[in-house]
């Protein structure tokens, strides 16, 4: 079976010709800058998810870096306002995606993220977290973790990304917490 972009198409018809807007048109200018951007560090790129969630009103921020040259190349906002999946993470993943094109090959697309790593400001959540390892993303990085988000008022669904990681038969996914924790959790502090 033809698992590219222009066979899955040819299956659907032409009612899916129109293109895939990009991720992060939706979230604004200043933002999507940083896509492209460069680090050296972990703490570069926490740093950078920082930088997102600030300009973020429910203050959740992800990068997708290519590990191979340390640029960001994926950026994400939570915009759940908008549809309950679009955690920053997915957001990232499918910034990401789009900037490979409509017709893009799936299957390039998934070998290009096994040379990747996210870094998101908060641990990510069963349904993200089970995203990151479909997409096959060997590490994860996160500042915030689901009981500090929990104690502070955040909704939480209380099974860490680590269980989620473990499950998997078919792919491995390094989870890191505590980069910049402390500066992650800043966001997230009740007053």
């Amino acid at each position: 079976m033809d698992t590219t972009r222009r066979g899955l198409l040819a299956l659907l018809g032409t009612a899916a010709l129109a293109p895939a807007a990009s991720a992060c048109a939706g979230l604004g200018k200043a933002p999507c800058r940083l896509r492209g951007r460069r680090g050296e560090s972990d703490e570069d790129f926490m740093r950078m998810a920082i930088e997102l969630a600030e300009w973020d009103v429910l203050r959740f921020g992800a990068v997708l870096v290519d590990t191979t040259c340390g640029e960001v190349v994926g950026v994400g906002q939570n915009r759940s306002f908008e549809g309950p999946t679009l955690h920053a993470e997915i957001v990232a993943i499918d910034d990401y995606l789009s900037s490979l094109g409509w017709f893009g090959d799936l299957e390039e697309a998934i070998l290009g993220l096994r040379h990747t790593a996210l870094y998101t400001t908060a641990e990510s959540c069963p349904m993200c977290a089970g995203a990151i390892v479909w997409a096959r993303i060997p590490k994860l990085y996160y500042g915030a973790s689901i009981p500090f988000l929990a104690a502070n008022g955040q909704w939480q669904i209380d099974v860490r990304a680590e269980t989620i990681a473990a499950a998997s038969n078919f792919e491995k996914t390094e989870i890191v917490g505590g980069i910049l924790e402390a500066e992650c959790n800043a966001l997230y502090r009740k007053p």
